[in-house]
């Protein structure tokens, strides 16, 4: 699968799991279901949950600028780190949803490796 492919793929998971917040946002999902159950109130459920949707577009134009989709708007060196950390948030949120509770996020384990790898191959193939 070529870099291109890999970001679209990974531009679609994101953009899923962005469906996914909003259906928790619209308490279509219940929020005491997410975010290890640590949410208490309506409005911890909005703060977090507005925080994924930014860091999910955010994560959306890091690949998208990557590999052409976005216009690059930051050196190659100081995207090439974020994609990086990107990489290594991925991996540490693989074994934060391993270690769970719920089995709905236990399930976003494999999510977030498959993000991981994603970023990876974006980060280090040629495009």
């Amino acid at each position: 699968m070529g870099n291109k492919k890999c970001a679209r793929v990974f531009i679609l998971i994101q953009g899923a799991m962005m469906v996914f917040h909003l259906l928790v946002l619209f308490r279509i999902i219940p929020f005491d279901k997410v975010w290890g159950g640590q949410l208490s109130s309506v409005s911890d459920m909005y703060r977090f949950e507005g925080l994924a949707m930014l860091v999910h577009a955010f994560v959306i134009w890091l690949v998208g600028m990557r590999v052409g989709i976005f216009r690059s708007l930051m050196k190659e060196s100081l995207l090439d780190k974020f994609l990086w950390l990107l990489m290594v948030f991925f991996l540490l949120n693989t074994v934060g949803n391993l270690l769970a509770k719920t089995t709905m996020e236990k399930g976003f384990a494999a999510v977030s490796l498959a993000s991981a790898y994603l970023v990876w191959r974006v980060r280090y193939s040629q495009y």
